[in-house]
């Protein structure tokens, strides 16, 4: 059934690359490359082509598939289903992580009394409804959260601009360049290769995939851009020590926001992209995962299951921030390296059957 748009890919892969920069990749990034952080997204632009082009090829293999069913095809129904439980594992612990990180946002900037466990139940149970409604009304929802997105983006964008500072950024290239190539290849793995959940989609589900490769790579060139000026911004106004210093320090820059030189401290209202962007992707991460284990998931309880145990988790593991930054500094990118050695050879499959077949066209 050909019931979505190429435009609602276009949105989810803008929306899902963006999720865990702020808190998660914007952090790691910055620990390792300090001031030079907006250099390593520029180059993370030519490091993330190869898995984009990856992605296209992927999703334009058996058009009609999921990505499991893909597997199974590609390396036989063994090998094929451990690689799938792999997958469906990453994707748990990337659940798990962006769940803490949506949780612990909202408890220290939106409801700093309430219960860390209601403020998780309710996420919880706003992400499993959602999947109970289905994909259509994830992707259009998504389109929609976008737009709102966009608009919460280009206010602080314009408004922050006249305020940068670009002796922030002085001297230039303060660390040696192995540090900013180890940036940039972080950034690529905690944010771009997360839609490497997408592909649970078949992309027969989409209407007009004429131009849907176009898309693709147009959500992948703005994402980038979106990460530059969020690094840009807010290494301009705090500077790399003062960014080093806070928590969520793109959060902070946000306090320099007003409207008309009067309306202030409305960074609450424009940080609501963020979680906009955190709740989108843990449903998908949920749809993956409940697809990946059941084709055409028509039973309930595995969605609920798998939020639960993201949920419970995310609280179980993560006690406390300092567990947290210690894990996605040093433990989460390892672990989506897995993944990213995976698709290579995924896609490396795809590539030696097409030129056994003599397929000569790449996607």
């Amino acid at each position: 059934m050909s019931n979505l748009k190429p435009l609602e890919l276009f949105s989810l892969i803008i929306i899902i690359s963006i999720a865990s920069f702020v808190g998660i990749g914007f952090n790691v990034a910055l620990n390792i490359s300090g001031q030079d952080t907006y250099l390593a997204i520029i180059i993370a632009f030519l490091l993330g082509i190869p898995s984009i082009l990856g992605f296209i090829l992927i999703f334009n293999y058996e058009k009609e598939l999921s990505l499991n069913f893909k597997l199974q095809k590609l390396f036989g129904e063994v090998l094929g289903t451990i690689i799938n439980y792999i997958l469906i594992i990453v994707a748990f612990i990337i659940g798990i992580t962006y769940m803490y990180n949506l949780i612990n946002f909202t408890l220290n900037h939106y409801l700093d009394n309430t219960p860390i466990f209601i403020i998780g139940l309710i996420y919880l149970l706003l992400i499993v409804y959602t999947n109970f409604k289905g994909l259509t009304t994830i992707s259009r929802m998504t389109f929609i959260l976008l737009i709102i997105n966009f608009v919460l983006f280009m206010f602080p964008l314009f408004n922050l601009m006249p305020k940068t500072n670009i002796d922030n950024l002085k001297p230039l290239l303060t660390n040696n360049f192995n540090n900013i190539l180890k940036s940039a290849f972080n950034i690529v793995l905690l944010t771009i290769n997360n839609i490497f959940i997408l592909l649970i989609i078949p992309q027969k589900r989409f209407k007009n995939t004429k131009k849907i490769n176009k898309y693709i790579i147009l959500a992948y060139i703005i994402s980038i851009i979106i990460l530059f000026f969020i690094s840009f911004i807010t290494l301009n106004i705090l500077g790399p020590r003062l960014s080093l210093f806070y928590q969520d320090p793109e959060y902070i820059v946000l306090k320099q926001v007003n409207l008309f030189n009067f309306l202030n401290r409305i960074e609450n209202i424009i940080s609501m992209q963020w979680l906009n962007g955190l709740y989108i992707s843990i449903t998908m991460i949920i749809y993956y995962i409940s697809n990946s284990i059941k084709k055409d998931n028509d039973k309930k309880i595995i969605p609920v299951l798998a939020g639960t145990i993201v949920f419970i988790l995310s609280m179980v593991i993560f006690k406390n921030n300092t567990i947290f930054y210690n894990f996605i500094m040093n433990i989460l990118p390892q672990i989506r390296l897995i993944a990213y050695i995976l698709f290579i050879i995924i896609c490396i499959t795809i590539l030696i059957k097409k030129k056994k077949n003599n397929d000569k066209s790449l996607f």
